[in-house]
This record gives structure tokens, sequence and C-alpha cells, in this order.
């Protein structure tokens, strides 16, 4: 029996109209059944499991490219990008940009996640570009 009178009350949480005394409709219950058997299959796909393991580390970690959670905000709200900056001055932060391109192209290869160090040295190559393009 689907609708408010259903002995299941773990269903009345699903939906506010089984509060209300609506009934789903069949295409509503069909969905519901498919996304259940869906929930179910990836329960058990190794790959699904292995994605959402590496979305939990991320979300763990921060932007491992843009805002690694190691050089985010300390309790000054500085980040360490910005901190290098106000000791370096201009020109000592673009030459540490450049050697921060190199670093990450030049160990392309021989760590675990090619992927991430190419976009770190495409950060790095942007942001000297933004450094180089200011007035």
């Amino acid at each position: 029996m689907c609708g408010p009178e259903s002995t299941d009350a773990s269903n009345s949480t699903l939906d506010p109209r089984w509060k209300s005394g609506q009934m789903w409709t069949d295409e509503e219950i069909e969905l519901a059944m498919k996304l259940h058997d869906l929930g179910e299959l990836l329960k058990t796909d190794e790959k699904y499991q292995k994605y959402l393991e590496e979305k939990r580390m991320t979300e763990e970690q921060g932007d491992m490219v843009n805002h690694p959670a190691h050089y985010a905000d300390n309790e000054m709200g500085i980040e360490c990008i910005d901190a290098i900056r106000a000791a370096l001055g201009k020109d000592g932060f673009i030459a540490f940009l450049r050697g921060q391109v190199i670093k990450y192209e030049w160990r392309l290869g021989k760590k675990a996640d090619d992927v991430e160090d190419a976009q770190k040295a495409a950060w790095y190559a942007n942001k000297l570009a933004e450094v180089l393009s200011e007035v």
C-alpha cells in the first residue's frame, strides 16, 4: 500500500504530501523504485565507490590546486601565497611563480598525480600572467 494509510511510518519523511493525505502518482512511485534500485546498485559498484572516496578526500583536503587546505587561511585570514607575495615584493614574487611553474612541469610523470601537477603548473602560470599584467 502506498500513501498516507501505509503502516510504514518511515515513509512519512520522504515527501510532505504523505502528511497531508495526498497519494503518490504511479509515475512517482516507479521513479522512486528505480532510484532505490540505482542506489542499491551503486553501493556495490567499485568505480562509483572509488569516486565517492576521492570526492570525500577532496572535500576534506580542500581544492588541492586552487586552495589546498594545508595552505588555507590561518587565524588572521591570510593565505600562504599572499604572504609570500608580501614578503618577496613584486619582482621576487614573479621569480617565485616562474620557479613553481618549472617545478611542477619538471616533476610531471614522476609522482602519482600527473593531472594535479599539470593543473598546479597551469595555476602558477596563470598567476604569473596575472601579476605580469598588473600596471
